[in-house]
């Protein structure tokens, strides 16, 4: 392990809390395109990688990130042709996305409504752009709804839709329980290479419903390591939060500490961390891009109302996957990069909130920078700040 004696890392508190530290913004996303989306006559509601953009066209998505997107429109009573359109979005160009709709014929009613509210309703398994409660009208026909909530197990029906008919579908959301892995490394970290290893290990043999993880990257010992750079002030609280006087550290739930070099033990300390995952507290998140800027919804829904807000935070990050360098960029000969912290949105001390009611939900805004958009990830958690502990996680 990489340590520094105690005396250089209050030195190094020192430093970041006096701000002479400087964060490295980096450039706002420069290779961006648009999309140009029509239905012919009808006017329906434009769906941009599966979330609502808030148009209808005919309309033009704009400050798309480069990279392959999918378009839906979605208007109710009707069905699209084709039923989604794949769009490779090229920089400074205009792509175009065409439909047509079509008014459906014998229809029946479904209700559906679910607790909490704002679930994903899906028809054989096609997104219908609505959420509970609502109504949707269907063809008379069998039909399989799915209704699906970030941080949330899907609920399902098969159904007959009756000409003229109504039917009324209700349920609760069980919640997916995750656990939160924190990992802190450089790329001039020699021991660091082990604990990726079987970072990428564990992440490969565990069920991706079960876990969420956040790779930060600290300032020793190489104070130029690239992804410490864009937000170093984020990392530096994180750090001395934790008390970190060595690398590389890995922490689970918060409270619980596993040796990162040592694959057994982080999956003994995930499974029991897993096993104590039996509160009421349900935690999800709802994304969506427009004109460069992405939207973050959290919605906090406490079905026994036991938060202590006093003690409580949440935080929200973003995580890239899939980065590469032909070069190592570090001295570790690493190349390859999951779940690298990029920001946070939230404070880096987490962000307080008042549970008056079983449901809170907090908005948050950011322009996009020049990260490839579809390979990032929010990731939402709630921590106990004064025991450590981290309480619910979530990830879209």
């Amino acid at each position: 392990m990489f340590k520094k004696s105690k005396l250089i890392f209050l030195l190094f508190l020192l430093l970041a809390a006096c701000g002479v530290k400087q964060p490295v913004t980096p450039d706002i996303q420069s290779s961006v395109g648009h999309i140009f989306v029509t239905s012919g006559s009808i006017i329906g509601d434009i769906f941009l990688d599966g979330e609502t953009t808030q148009k209808a066209t005919p309309d033009t998505l704009l400050n798309i990130p480069v990279g392959l997107h999918t378009i839906h429109v979605i208007k109710n009573g009707y069905v699209s042709s084709p039923d989604s359109i794949e769009v490779n979005v090229e920089k400074e160009k205009i792509s175009k996305a065409e439909f047509e709709l079509f008014a459906l014929i014998q229809t029946g009613s479904v209700f559906i409504e679910t607790i909490p509210e704002r679930g994903e309703i899906f028809i054989n398994d096609q997104l219908t752009g609505k959420f509970t409660p609502d109504t949707v009208h269907l063809e008379t026909d069998t039909y399989a709804i799915t209704v699906k909530k970030n941080g949330y197990l899907p609920l399902q029906w098969d159904i007959n839709v009756l000409s003229d008919s109504l039917l009324t579908l209700n349920d609760t959301f069980e919640i997916n329980h995750r656990v939160l892995l924190e990992s802190f490394g450089n790329v001039s970290c020699t021991p660091c290479v082990d604990a990726v290893n079987n970072l990428n290990a564990f992440a490969s043999n565990i069920d991706i419903n079960q876990f969420a993880i956040i790779d930060y990257f600290a300032n020793w010992p190489s104070p130029n390591d690239p992804f410490y750079k864009v937000s170093p002030q984020d990392v530096d609280e994180r750090v001395f939060y934790y008390e970190l006087i060595a690398l590389p550290t890995l922490k689970i739930d918060g409270s619980n500490n596993a040796e990162a070099d040592n694959y057994s033990d982080i999956l003994n300390v995930f499974e029991t961390a897993y096993s104590n995952h039996n509160n009421t507290l349900g935690l999800s998140v709802e994304r969506n891009f427009l004109d460069g800027e992405m939207s973050v919804c959290v919605e906090i829904y406490d079905f026994e109302k036991l938060l202590n807000e006093n003690q409580q935070r949440l935080f929200v990050a973003i995580i890239e996957n899939g980065i590469h360098f032909d070069s190592p960029p570090g001295s570790n000969g690493l190349k390859n990069f999951e779940y690298v912290f990029r920001t946070f949105l939230s404070s880096n001390t987490g962000d307080e909130f008042q549970n008056n009611s079983n449901t809170k939900r907090v908005d948050y805004s950011f322009t996009w920078m020049d990260w490839n958009y579809n390979n990032c990830q929010v990731i939402a958690f709630i921590q106990n700040i004064s025991t450590k502990q981290i309480i619910q996680t979530t990830i879209r």
